[in-house]
């Protein structure tokens, strides 16, 4: 069974072939005292076992007839034969048991009877220094009862070959990373939601921070879809250097209440034109950004919620296009920045 179901949790451990790189990066949120959501990994190695070798060697032999620069419909034609193949395929006894299993041990952890989740893809090639792959896989969020996580869990596991995987893997030259877990969480009722960036996106400077946020749960932001209120941080002297308050007339929740609990609703007018983070949600989101910095090494592309007075990390990835080796912006010592940085950033920590 250990190998097949995995919890997050900070004395969890586990390799990315067998949790993918989004689920690594949460057991090592975990393991570094962050708040993360409860929540389990369906293994690799579930539904390898699932599949059978024999079908997913037919799987392999689809992909190895594709060309080196294949044509949209080539990738699509190629999507449709490996769904087909998989077309056939029933969930067994022991799939449902271990998921069945999963989500009542998570509902006794949350104390919730019946939990909300969100069911997220955690390839083995997503969420490294070089591709973070974001995007190119199905999730879904506001899942509640059996009947929908199963279901849920099944279509974001397929869609480890929908066509917008297969064009990404192809591109980079590796069709076999389409290899998925797939991670069941808790979803936090958030007040409020984002995205913090460890380091300028616009011209690539470690020594600022951008967060972005909206009101309610992320996914919006995330799509582009609002306007989110966006703080500019000095990391060094960890305050904040300038910030744009949207105008955010809509917010996405979730009522805990149906199979799929999601609503977008109008925010109240005294909202509307607020800012959506609190002095004190941005203190520790500065403090978490840092600290993770540090801990990761690497510039971070980290999502938050706050809930009650709480900032809970729900993904964090590196910074991909830093690590391309982007231009690096330097200091008046002529020092990458970078490195003027992380030498604050110790003496810092030395201090305390």
């Amino acid at each position: 069974m250990a190998d097949k179901i995995v919890w997050i949790a900070p004395q969890q451990s586990a390799d990315r072939p067998l949790i993918g790189g989004k689920a690594l990066n949460l057991i090592r949120l975990a393991g570094s005292g962050v708040a993360v959501p409860p929540g389990f990994i369906l293994t690799t190695q579930l539904f390898e076992d699932l599949v059978g070798q024999d079908r997913r060697n037919s799987i392999q032999d689809i992909l190895k007839k594709l060309p080196a620069f294949p044509s949209p419909p080539e990738i699509e034609q190629t999507s449709g034969q490996i769904k087909a193949a998989l077309s056939t395929l029933r969930l067994d006894q022991e799939f449902t048991s271990i998921v069945i299993a999963g989500y009542q041990a998570l509902a006794e952890r949350t104390g919730q009877p019946i939990p909300t989740v969100a069911v997220r893809s955690s390839g083995t090639g997503e969420d490294d220094l070089f591709s973070s792959g974001a995007g190119i896989y199905d999730s879904f969020l506001g899942v509640r009862g059996v009947q929908a996580l199963i279901e849920r869990i099944w279509a974001c596991w397929l869609s480890v070959v929908n066509t917008r995987a297969l064009l990404y893997w192809v591109k980079r030259g590796s069709p076999e990373t389409t290899r998925m877990a797939v991670i069941v969480q808790e979803m936090v009722p958030a007040e409020a939601s984002g995205v913090m960036m460890t380091i300028n996106p616009v011209n690539r400077d470690r020594s600022k921070m951008v967060i972005e946020a909206v009101w309610g749960l992320g996914e919006p932001l995330v799509r582009g879809e609002v306007n989110p209120d966006r703080f500019l941080i000095d990391k060094l002297e960890a305050f904040v250097i300038s910030a744009n308050i949207a105008h955010k007339p809509t917010r996405l929740v979730s009522e805990r209440s149906g199979e799929n609990s999601l609503i977008t609703e109008t925010t109240p007018p005294a909202l509307q034109d607020a800012a959506c983070l609190t002095q004190e949600a941005l203190e520790q989101l500065i403090s978490l950004g840092r600290r993770l910095e540090t801990a990761f090494e690497v510039p971070l592309d980290i999502e938050f919620a706050t809930c009650k007075g709480q900032v809970y990390i729900l993904q964090a990835r590196a910074e991909t296009s830093w690590a391309k080796g982007e231009p690096r912006v330097h200091g008046l010592s002529n020092q990458p920045i970078e490195q003027i940085v992380k030498t604050m950033l110790e003496m810092g920590k030395n201090k305390r």
